[in-house]
């Protein structure tokens, strides 16, 4: 799964590791496919935050001044979500 995020006005495609997965779950207590099936935008956000941390990106604790840069972040494809 691959996540296009813009951030600071760089577009940059992120591979969603097995690590990235592992944060997501803790952070959410609850498997990616699920938490993601909600459709809350702020999810998605918090994947951008955790792949530009992941990728040594230099970010502002995720909130508003995170946001404030955060151009957009969408799926390259539509996630498998059935089993999280």
């Amino acid at each position: 799964m691959q996540l296009n995020v813009t951030y600071d006005g760089v577009e940059t495609m992120y591979t969603i590791t097995p690590l990235i997965e592992y944060h997501f779950e803790r952070e959410f207590k609850d498997g990616l496919g699920p938490t993601l099936s909600k459709g809350r935008n702020s999810d998605v956000y918090w994947l951008a935050w955790e792949c530009l941390r992941d990728s040594g990106v230099a970010v502002p604790p995720f909130g508003d001044a995170f946001l404030t840069k955060l151009g957009g972040a969408d799926f390259a494809e539509e996630p498998d979500r059935p089993n999280g």
